[in-house]
């Protein structure tokens, strides 16, 4: 039995993809561009970005990072 293909335009925020994809109990999404997949985005994917923001954001707001000591300074 074939399953038919959700796919999200590649214009749409990640946030709507991770939305479609709870929604529908996927875990690839197609990526469109007028209509023509250029990709798949896939929950490892957004987990993998989602990573690579947390110390981006830390660095951005000051924190320490992982590992290092509070107040434990040169």
């Amino acid at each position: 039995m074939n399953k038919p293909i959700i796919s999200i335009e590649d214009s749409e925020p990640l946030p709507v993809a991770v939305s479609l994809m709870k929604e529908k109990a996927i875990r690839h999404l197609a990526v469109t561009q007028d209509g023509t997949i250029t990709g798949v985005l896939s929950v490892a994917d957004i987990l993998r970005y989602y990573s690579d923001l947390v110390p981006t954001l830390r660095d951005l707001a000051g924190l320490p990072g992982e590992g290092a000591e509070a107040g434990g300074g040169e």
